[in-house]
């Protein structure tokens, strides 16, 4: 689950800032659509199970910067290592980004 909020502190908890995906399963990357130009976010990436159980967040903050009319994109990629916690307790880390 990634969740962001505005400004330079990240969502502390699976239920605060703004949702912006919760994926079925595990991907490499997510496009975070619809941001405005010149303005930061933060970002925090909860892994979790199917009951679910939160993993700790790994978080980063990004400004975005237009690059054309129209076109904004962050100023760093995602980069996240977490521990995903699974059903039967015993956790699997996870390095993902680019």
């Amino acid at each position: 689950m990634i969740r962001r909020a505005l400004g330079g502190t990240p969502p502390a908890t699976a239920t605060s800032g703004t949702l912006v995906v919760d994926a079925a399963k595990p991907a490499a990357s997510y496009t975070d659509t619809g941001l405005a130009s010149g303005t930061q976010y933060s970002y925090a990436l909860f892994a979790h199970d199917g009951i679910p159980v939160y993993a700790a967040a790994a978080t980063v903050t990004s400004t975005t910067t237009a690059i054309r009319p129209g076109v904004t994109v962050l100023a760093r990629p995602l980069r996240s290592s977490v521990t995903t916690p699974t059903a039967s307790g015993v956790a699997e880390s996870v390095d993902e980004g680019r």
